[in-house]
């Protein structure tokens, strides 16, 4: 039997190809996507 999780996603810039904040359902960590022209 499969379930289903749920998939927050914040875009931290308000933009698609910006940085983004990402949570999953039933588990205590976060994963951030940031690009690396944000990285010095």
């Amino acid at each position: 039997m499969m379930r289903g999780k749920t998939i927050r996603q914040f875009l931290i810039d308000g933009q698609a190809d910006g940085r983004w904040a990402t949570e999953l359902s039933n588990w205590t960590g976060k994963a951030y996507k940031i690009p690396r022209t944000y990285v010095n």
